[in-house]
């Protein structure tokens, strides 16, 4: 008989009174919220069982029943599991693994800054402190890996936090998060969860250690005294009135009040959404012997999101969460059929190679014996050896184990990252690259129903962390302590972090799981790379660096600038020429980004050569700046031309230095013209000394431009005669191998 779920009409969650105002909550008592517990537990049994055959399909459980093989006769029959489904499991858990583990920052934020530079700083440092405080959490791979598991298997995972302080999470199967059948696949749509969880008494006693804060935010002190005593196994040791004594111990770490016999307390967590939309948070025993709630605090979330995040693959058949099905569900008949078919085989064939044997009586069964007379063996007389015709195993039966291998590679298609194919028959690239592409369209699709969850989970967190009254004493406060410390040092104000960040994202991985798919993105855009910009470029570089051996050691071959766009080359470039135009020399650094610092000159020179010429601009203090620049530029441009990769951005530079170059050098003629003529003109007669110094920088200009071009010639040209020396002597030497072996035969 199926027994209906709570719904808004329930007396046992509460109607509206009868003036039509609402009452104070939807649940009466522990009594209502007990009864609630069992009637959601009444109906999830079917579905509790069906879960409980796939988890043992997954543990290794086989195909038969031991017991009713041994009954029939049938205990030496092969009876194994033959791991297909853990195989599966383990390798669509692997994608999702690599989703938290191939990306350098979990979070994405963005932060209300005015000023770009500023803004750019302050989400990269807040988004790599976030990262930093959840992987040192030391729960945090477990609590992964745990909520992708049960994603993986049954279709839904939920996580949820014990109250709205704590940052940290925790995770629930679905047999231990209750909630009415009918209900939509969205937090948003739960009216009711129940939640029944395992605490020992020292946890339940931490949440009351200081009773005074404990009253405050909605914990029952005496009641949480009584279910400790009376749950824990303390009754026989303690009086219900003797807590200080307990008290002391729990305090005093003891060993057998911790963790000893009945040292587990089953309560009940509660959540329950209110007729104004918020969501009630209720702790009970799960037995309902409470007479008040252990903690009872309504209206304690805004949405039921801030208090769980459900992890659902899709929205099943219905749209109902209880229509959801995962992994095992969809494997569980292929799994059977294959085990029991492989079981077959092996029995086919220790039958295929043992000795038919058929005693004529029970006397010839008991004495029933070989002996062995040196080369001879001897068979007891009242047995018949029979001959054996037994079935063509490779031509029935095998055919229909590939056919169920290829069913469960398609429907576990979606759950796993892409492989490649297993046939060993030779692929071009391209061939390789477009496989991996079709094969991860299903696998994309999986990620993308994990990720939604996984960022509102990412932002409930968030939300907790940066609250601006935890302190490093609560639960959690430590590691928040730590992650506020990194971004304050790092130049990032409390108040940006309290006040200004407006959202929050999770990071999603290139290659959606797959680390092959992952390195054919990164192979194309290595390919697109000139056309990406320095920020762009040192970006690329440190993804594809760390595809190969992660983000922990990419900064030693890699190095993250500090500042993304504009890169803070440019900036000093910007300065320098500043400084250049007020005469002051600038001394080139073997740390400069020289593609930056040369792009940023060359084109400063350009833009002040184009307004001489349309006379915008004083040539005398031009021929100042051009003296100091144009040596400058030039020793940033030969550190280009020795990068193989900017061979095109290169060629654009010198173009452009060149065609200023000329304009450079006709003003500097005139300026040192009208210098000439004015020293001439003056007392003494004599030239100024400044024309032969100009003329002298102008000549030793021109003449580096020349050698550089020549250097670079001469390079390409050493490059091409070595190319075909090389050739050469390969050539000889193959010539010579070939002569030696017809010499010898």
């Amino acid at each position: 008989m199926v027994t209906s779920s709570p719904s808004i009409n329930d007396p046992l969650v509460g109607n509206l009174n009868s003036d039509g105002t609402p009452p104070p909550s939807r649940i009466k008592d522990p009594e209502s919220l007990h009864a609630i517990y069992l009637r959601l537990k009444q109906s999830d049994d079917v579905n509790a069982r069906n879960r409980s055959e796939v988890d043992a399909m997954f543990d290794g459980a086989p195909p038969y029943d031991d017991n009713t093989l041994r009954e029939a006769g049938m205990a030496s029959r092969c009876n194994l599991n033959f791991g297909e489904a853990e195989s599966l499991l383990e390798s669509s858990l692997a994608g999702y693994v690599d989703l938290v583990q191939s990306v350098e920052n979990l979070i994405s934020v963005e932060v209300k800054e005015s000023d770009p530079q500023k803004k750019g700083d302050y989400e990269r440092i807040i988004a790599e402190g976030f990262t930093k405080m959840l992987r040192e959490w030391d729960e945090f791979n477990f609590k992964h890996v745990l909520n992708s598991t049960y994603f993986i298997k049954h279709g839904v995972s939920v996580a949820y936090w014990e109250d709205e302080y704590d940052w940290r999470w925790q995770i629930s199967k679905i047999g231990d998060f209750l909630i009415p059948r009918r209900t939509f696949a969205s937090e948003e749509m739960v009216e009711v969860a129940v939640s029944p969880r395992m605490m020992r008494a020292h946890e339940l006693y931490s949440f009351i250690k200081n009773e005074e804060r404990a009253e405050e935010i909605g914990w029952n002190v005496d009641e949480v005294k009584k279910a400790i005593l009376a749950n824990s196994g303390a009754s026989n040791s303690y009086h219900i009135t003797d807590w200080e004594r307990y008290q002391e111990d729990l305090k005093n770490n003891d060993i057998w009040v911790a963790h000893g016999a009945g040292s587990e307390i089953r309560v009940i967590h509660a959540w329950v959404k209110e007729y104004d939309g918020t969501v009630s948070h209720y702790i009970s025993l799960a037995d309902g012997s409470n007479e008040e709630f252990l903690y009872a605090k309504r209206s304690r979330f805004r949405r039921a999101c801030d208090a769980f995040v459900t992890f659902t693959y899709g929205v099943g058949t219905n749209g109902y969460y209880a229509s959801i099905r995962g992994l095992g569900y969809k494997i569980f008949p292929h799994i059977q059929v294959s085990n029991r078919m492989r079981c077959q085989f092996v029995d086919g064939a220790m039958l295929s190679t043992s000795l038919l044997i058929q005693p004529d009586s029970e006397d010839s069964l008991e004495n029933l014996a070989f002996e062995y007379l040196g080369p001879f063996s001897v068979l007891n007389s009242g047995v018949q050896i029979l001959e054996k015709n037994l079935p063509n195993i490779g031509q029935n039966a095998i055919p229909v184990l590939q056919d169920m291998s290829q069913q469960l590679r398609e429907r576990a298609g979606a759950y796993r990252a892409p492989m490649g194919n297993p046939d060993s028959k030779e692929r071009t690239k391209f061939e390789v690259q477009a496989q991996l592409q079709g094969d991860a369209r299903l696998t994309t699709g999986a990620m993308n129903l994990f990720y939604e969850p996984w960022s509102r989970l990412l932002r409930g967190a968030f939300r907790r962390a940066i609250r601006e009254d935890y302190l490093a004493a609560e639960r959690g406060g430590e590691a928040v302590a730590a992650f506020k410390k990194y971004c304050t040092s790092r130049g990032v104000p409390l108040e940006v972090l309290h006040n200004k960040v407006t959202e929050v994202r999770a990071v999603r991985s290139i290659g959606a799981g797959s680390d092959q798919l992952r390195l054919v993105a990164m192979d194309e855009f290595m390919g697109m790379m000139s056309q990406f910009d320095e920020a762009g470029r040192q970006s690329l570089l440190r993804d594809r660096v760390a595809a190969r051996i992660g983000y922990d050691h990419v900064d030693r071959y890699v190095p993250k600038q500090p500042d993304a766009r504009p890169t803070i080359d440019q900036k000093f470039a910007e300065l320098e020429n500043a400084a250049m135009a007020q005469g002051r020399p600038v001394t080139l650094m073997a740390t400069d980004n020289h593609f930056v610092h040369a792009s940023v000159h060359i084109q400063d020179i350009a833009q002040l050569a184009q307004a001489v010429k349309q006379q915008q601009a004083d040539p005398q203090q031009a021929a100042q700046y051009f003296q100091l620049a144009m040596p400058h530029a030039t020793q940033h441009l030969q550190f280009v031309a020795q990068d193989a990769s900017r061979k095109q951005e290169y060629g654009q530079l010198k173009q452009l230095f060149q065609q200023s170059g000329e304009i450079v050098e006709q003003t500097m003629e005139k300026v040192a013209a009208e210098q000439a003529r004015a020293a001439q003109g003056g007392a003494g007669g004599e030239p100024s000394a400044a024309s032969p110094e100009v003329q002298a920088k102008l000549q030793s200009h021109q003449v580096e431009l020349q050698m550089e071009a020549e250097r670079h010639q001469q390079k390409m040209a050493l490059q091409q005669a070595e190319a075909q020396q090389k050739l050469a002597l390969r050539d000889a030497e193959t010539a010579q191998r070939i002569k030696q072996a017809n010499e010898i035969y």
